[in-house]
Formats: C-alpha cells, sequence, structure tokens
C-alpha cells in the first residue's frame, strides 16, 4: 500500500501543473484579449468630445480598452483639466517626418502634410505597439452612447482585422474612376480598395502591415485606400458592418434618425451643440 504513495503524489502534482497551466493560459488569452484602444482624431477637442471620451474610458476598464485623444494643432493648449482615464497626445511634425509618416491625409485637392492621421498611425504603429485593435474616431464622427460602442466593439473586433465602411474596389489600376486614384500608382500594387475613413478599426497585424509599408517607401499614402488595400491583398478578414452605412461624406441627420437606429455611427456630425443634446437623451 505505501508503494502507491509516490506514484499517487506524482499524479496529484501533474494534476496541479496541469491545472495551472490552463489558468495561466486562461489569463493571458483573456489579458491579449483585452489589450485595446480607442483613438479620438481632432484638431482642437471640445469639452463634449473630452466628457463622451471619459465616459467611454470608464466603461472600457472593464473590458480592457483604453482611450486617447490625437490633437492634431500642436500649437493648441488644451484648456480643460486633464481626465483621469483619456490620454491627450500632441506628436511633434518633426517625429512623424522622422518616420516617415507624412501625406497620410494627403489630395491634391487639400495637400495636407502631417494631419491627425499621420500622427496616430505614428503613434500606434511604431510608440505604442501593445495593442491587439485599435479604433480610429474622427471627431465628426457621432456615436450615440457608451453601449452602442461597448457592444459594437465585442461583436466585430476579435475577429477582424479591419473594420470599415463598404469597400469600393478598382481591379485594374484605372486612375479615372476617382481623382485620388492617382496617389496610388507606384505605391500599391493593383487591384487597389478604397472607403470612407470617419472611423475604422485595425488589427495589430493590419497596424504592423502600415509600418513595414512605411518603412520601405519611406513614407506613408492616402489613409483612404492603404490599410484597405493592404489587408485585401494580404488575405486579411475584412468588415464593413452595417452599423457604418450612416458614415457618409455630406448628410444631415435628425434626432429621429439617430432613435430608429440607435447602435449606428453617424458622420457628419460638426455640430457640437447637437452631440451633446443627443447624448443626453
Amino acid at each position: 500500500m505505501s508503494a502507491l504513495h509516490p506514484l499517487l503524489g506524482f499524479t496529484l502534482m501533474k494534476t496541479y501543473l496541469i491545472f495551472y497551466f490552463l489558468i495561466l493560459s486562461v489569463t493571458m488569452i483573456s489579458t491579449s484579449a483585452g489589450n485595446n484602444a480607442l483613438c479620438f482624431l481632432t484638431m482642437r477637442p471640445e469639452l463634449e468630445m473630452l466628457h463622451f471620451a471619459e465616459q467611454l474610458a470608464l466603461d472600457g476598464l472593464q473590458y480592457g480598452v483604453e482611450v486617447f485623444v490625437i490633437v492634431g494643432n500642436n500649437a493648441y493648449k488644451v484648456p480643460f483639466p486633464r481626465l483621469s482615464n483619456v490620454q491627450i497626445l500632441q506628436i511633434p511634425d518633426e517625429k512623424c517626418i522622422a518616420y516617415g509618416y507624412q501625406q497620410t491625409m494627403y489630395v491634391t485637392t487639400r495637400p495636407i502634410q502631417i494631419g491627425t492621421w499621420d500622427r496616430a498611425f505614428l503613434y500606434f504603429c511604431e510608440l505604442n505597439t501593445k495593442y491587439s485593435f485599435v479604433w480610429f474616431v474622427e471627431d465628426d464622427v457621432f456615436v450615440p452612447s457608451v453601449h452602442a460602442f461597448r457592444s459594437f466593439h465585442q461583436i466585430y473586433s476579435s475577429t477582424s482585422d479591419l473594420i470599415v465602411q463598404r469597400l469600393l474596389p478598382n481591379w485594374s489600376g484605372d486612375v479615372s474612376g476617382w481623382p485620388h486614384w492617382s496617389l496610388a500608382i507606384g505605391k500599391l500594387v493593383p487591384p487597389w480598395f478604397r472607403s470612407m475613413t470617419n472611423a475604422m478599426g485595425l488589427s495589430q497585424r493590419l497596424l504592423k502591415a502600415i509600418a513595414d509599408h512605411v518603412r520601405w517607401r519611406g513614407i506613408s499614402t492616402f489613409h483612404e485606400f492603404l490599410p484597405q488595400t493592404l489587408s485585401i491583398n494580404l488575405n486579411m478578414t475584412v468588415v464593413s458592418p452595417i452599423e457604418f452605412d450612416t458614415l457618409a461624406w455630406m448628410q444631415e441627420y435628425t434626432w429621429t434618425d439617430i432613435s430608429n437606429r440607435p447602435n449606428n455611427w453617424w458622420h457628419p456630425v460638426k455640430n457640437w451643440t447637437k452631440q451633446r443634446a443627443w447624448h443626453h437623451r
């Protein structure tokens, strides 16, 4: 009977080790899955945007989403008290130039050399790469509620590399159908894909692909086709959800529109008095 004790002890120890490593694996997976970011892009942060960002950040503590605000105007002094859960970033032009993050918003009709998208891509592609998924949202995108963001994030982010408004393909590299296709010549191999980019979500894998592309070329290129084309041509998972159907170039919305589709994201809503009123209804 006593001869069985060493075997029993070994079996118990093996069971304990298996259980320990299972718990460790689940913990690591949970930590990784919850390591996400939401980044607002703005030239001058409005108080309403910062208040809503703070609400999102407080809610995000429960499921691993950190909130950032990229301020495009480096001469602008944020007059509001620093929010405890929102990180406000101003990145110098010189740093963008050094890493090649220029012309991400550049078009012939509006030649912005360094804009908010350059700063945002630089930060999450090069300076802070710990996030498994990052949302980028321009400040005139109206997200109706904290719940609308949380549910959307939890449904789509864990299984997608790019979440964006519907893609429009250019299979042959013909530049006549859209004035900005000419910017893709010599920078990306067709087929090309474009979309509205007022709001989009990118996986760490796609952010790394953008970083690799910028290092290879030495400079970025237009954000309305760069991540879209890279994701498709690299066989990544792209989702164009119905909640993004209300991201338009120019459109007017009413409260009835919002209340009928409370989980949709809306663009453009540039009136901050309206955004404030809608968030509090």
